[in-house]
């Protein structure tokens, strides 16, 4: 069981997962999206987080990405998130029965602090009469939105050569740019 449930990590692999501009919301609620075109052994779709377990978690996340070609699913920065705050707006925009966050490793995954969100694909997809998955991007927009308002900081790609083993480098808080 982790140390720590109160917050976790979500790489910015894509620009567009990432606004421009001033804090507390860098974030687009796409960065939360899950992967529909894999679906789990309980029926949900999940999207990849590091938990922030211990002392190490956040090195250890940076450090599983630098193998990967521009540093693979943090290329553009890391989001910061707090779990409590998420949940609580998942209950109350009625949303908890059908998104939920787990600690299951990834088996191809180097890092140990990995987790998912995961979220119902009954709920929040349709079969279409071709047989193809449909997001119902209106209740996922709602979903994420519930993690991107509860973002703790962001963390530009800037600083993790200044990373140390304490976790500590320079985040950038509520009114920063980020541009």
């Amino acid at each position: 069981m982790p140390e720590n449930e109160n917050s976790f990590y979500r790489g910015c692999r894509q620009s567009e997962w990432k606004k421009e501009g001033k804090m507390p919301l860098p974030a687009s609620p796409k960065a939360f999206y899950p992967d529909e075109r894999k679906i789990n052994e309980l029926n949900q779709c999940e999207t990849s987080i590091s938990w922030e377990d211990g002392p190490q978690s956040l090195v250890v996340f940076i450090k599983s990405e630098e193998d990967n070609t521009d540093f693979g699913n943090i290329k553009h920065g890391i989001f910061h998130i707090d779990n409590e705050k998420a949940q609580q707006k998942l209950e109350k925009d009625g949303y908890s029965e059908y998104v939920t966050v787990d600690h299951r490793r990834d088996p191809n995954s180097n890092n140990p602090y990995h987790g998912n969100i995961c979220f119902n694909a009954n709920y929040f997809y349709t079969i279409d009469p071709g047989g193809r998955r449909r997001p119902q991007r209106h209740l996922l927009d709602i979903a994420a939105w519930c993690f991107v308002n509860a973002q703790i900081k962001f963390i530009p790609p800037t600083s993790y050569r200044n990373i140390n083993e304490q976790n500590e480098l320079p985040m950038h808080n509520k009114g920063d740019s980020i541009s």
